[in-house]
């Protein structure tokens, strides 16, 4: 890859482009244009659009903040965060009113699998206290019974009293009042299972079928191999491969301690792929409604002249060397 396109935007520069961005889509989005009257047709879906602008630009900001601080892990978890925030969000673009029914229905089967689980919790706790009440209950009996018989027979050594067995705590986790938000949330009674991996497939299709022109469609499918599945194996999961990130090298040294923070290996890599999938996710459906957006058409002119000279590789070239040289053969 060319040194020119790994490396730009300059880091130094990067909280400018954040800021700009951030504060273009804001305007927008503040704007008439993004209005919604609560009544038209599409209105759940264009607010829910609008929510996801907003937290792919949130994560970017947060990115932002973490690299300020110096902390590799938290880029590395943002990042693979801000990952599945665009990918969910060009779906709810591109899949318009049926994208917001996926999410929204794999939203349901997901917060029904949780209030399951908290409610089978519940339950347990519940038969342990039962049963250690009811312990507690022959306990008491036991040991008046043997009161009794100590002070029946103060002469003689004193019968031990059993102690009471713990009564687990009350503490209900689940909620009724946030399960049933949560499923009225669901704009569909069919819930299903909604896997990144998939959505970033069909997101591809959706965008080659609505941008038939275009040359080189995004891969989003790329996009989630590229991004998503390198952060997740290399922040937001915990494997052998994070936490070697934390032990240095020991060369020939005979101690070795590990480091306060892990090596910064994806960091500047983090940053601008950030930047210019929230440049994309602004871009889109910004434009769609009539937005301008010159500092998100900016930022993906500056990557796209880049990247596509540095996708002229070595090979390429050579290639092309060898077509040159060759003799041109005469029409038949």
């Amino acid at each position: 890859m060319d040194a020119d396109a790994a490396d730009w935007p300059p880091l130094s520069d990067f909280s400018d482009w954040v800021a700009r961005l951030d504060r273009e889509a804001d305007e927008a989005l503040s704007g008439p244009r993004w209005s919604i009257l609560t009544t038209s047709s599409n209105a759940n879906h264009l607010l829910h659009l609008a929510a996801a602008i907003r937290h792919v630009l949130a994560c970017l900001r947060d990115i932002d903040d973490a690299r300020a601080r110096c902390s590799p892990t938290g880029m590395a978890v943002l990042g693979r965060a801000h990952a599945e925030a665009f990918l969910v969000g060009m779906y709810l673009h591109y899949g318009t009113a049926d994208a917001l029914q996926h999410v929204a229905g794999a939203y349901a089967a997901a917060s029904d699998r949780h209030a399951s689980a908290l409610t089978a919790y519940d339950q347990r706790v519940s038969a342990a206290r039962r049963k250690a009440r009811r312990r507690n209950k022959a306990i008491r009996k036991h040991n008046a019974n043997l009161q009794a018989w100590n002070d029946a027979h103060p002469n003689l050594p004193s019968k031990a009293l059993e102690p009471e067995v713990v009564v687990p705590d009350a503490a209900a986790v689940s909620s009724v009042t946030l399960v049933a938000r949560l499923n009225e949330m669901a704009l569909i009674a069919e819930h299903d299972d909604l896997f990144i991996a998939d959505l970033a497939i069909r997101l591809s299709e959706l965008a080659a079928e609505a941008e038939p022109d275009t040359t080189g469609p995004l891969s989003f499918d790329m996009l989630y191999q590229f991004v998503y599945r390198t952060l997740s194996s290399v922040g937001a999961h915990t494997n052998l491969r994070v936490l070697n990130l934390y032990i240095p090298d020991p060369g020939r040294a005979w101690l070795v301690r590990t480091n306060r923070e892990a090596d910064d290996v994806l960091g500047p890599t983090i940053c601008r792929s950030a930047l210019a999938m929230t440049a994309i996710m602004v871009d889109r459906p910004l434009t769609a409604r009539g937005c301008e957006v010159q500092v998100a058409r900016e930022l993906l002119g500056e990557f796209q002249q880049r990247w596509a000279t540095s996708t002229n590789t070595a090979e390429d070239q050579q290639a092309d060397r060898q077509v040159e040289a060759s003799p041109i053969s005469p029409p038949a």
